[in-house]
């Protein structure tokens, strides 16, 4: 199923939000939208499977990796661990930080798609209790 790059960030949205316990996280992830918005305009309107990162086109990876940029969800090249913190369950942040927080590649962009989609499977093959 095709959905808008809008919907994918929203998707990313609803699991940072789910991440994140504070307000505030909330709205560092409005300001990061916003910022990479203007940075990738035909990033935000395009058509593509929310379901695998991995094939996303290089613009659209960029964006990504501008969005978990701000958030500080990435920084100097590797996912933060210790800006995760999953609001319902332990388990599952200790899950994304030892299976994500290893991930490493020289493009910055692969990185951000790679990240993001270990997130998104640690997220939902882990029960939140």
């Amino acid at each position: 199923m095709l959905i808008s790059m809008m919907n994918l960030v929203y998707l990313f949205v609803l699991i940072s939000a789910v991440m994140c316990a504070s307000n505030s996280a909330n709205e560092e992830l409005g300001n990061a939208i916003r910022i990479c918005r203007q940075q990738f305009p035909k990033e935000a309107t395009r058509n593509v499977s929310h379901t695998d990162f991995i094939k996303l086109s290089k613009n659209d990876k960029c964006y990504l990796h501008c969005i978990l940029t701000e958030q500080k969800l990435i920084v100097n090249d590797a996912l933060n661990a210790d800006s995760l913190q999953y609001a319902t369950n332990d388990d599952v942040t200790t899950k994304i930080k030892t299976q994500c927080g290893a991930i490493r590649d020289s493009d910055r962009c692969e990185l951000a798609a790679k990240v993001q989609k270990c997130i998104e499977d640690v997220s939902k093959t882990t029960p939140i209790e």
